[in-house]
């Protein structure tokens, strides 16, 4: 049986205005715009993958491209902040943080 939207249904579904390829691009910018809206955002990635509703996968990628670019950095103790957000780095480092800085540097596909 196919499903009508009538117009109170409608508006809670999800449009997609920007063709398939362009997903991935969309998402850096959501995200971008989430911590440009929100200077002190401070998240780690299971709360990322919350708050954006993305599986695990995109989410890393996404993540992982924005550190790349310099956008974002990693706290010492893992949270996906701002470089500018001092509130939340930990100038010691960590293993955790230079692992993603590793492997946010050799993501050599941009979205």
């Amino acid at each position: 049986m196919p499903v009508v939207m009538t117009p109170a249904t409608a508006i809670h579904q999800p449009a997609l205005t920007v063709p398939p390829e362009d997903y991935p691009g969309q998402l850096v910018r959501r995200v971008r715009a989430e911590y440009l809206e929100l200077p002190a955002l401070c998240l780690t990635f299971t709360q990322a993958c919350r708050l954006w509703a993305l599986d695990s996968a995109t989410c890393e990628r996404v993540l992982w491209y924005l550190v790349a670019e310099g956008f974002l950095t990693v706290s010492a103790t893992g949270t996906y902040v701002r470089p500018t957000n001092a509130c939340c780095l930990d100038a010691s480092g960590g293993a955790r943080r230079a692992a993603i800085l590793a492997a946010a540097s050799a993501v050599s596909t941009a979205p």
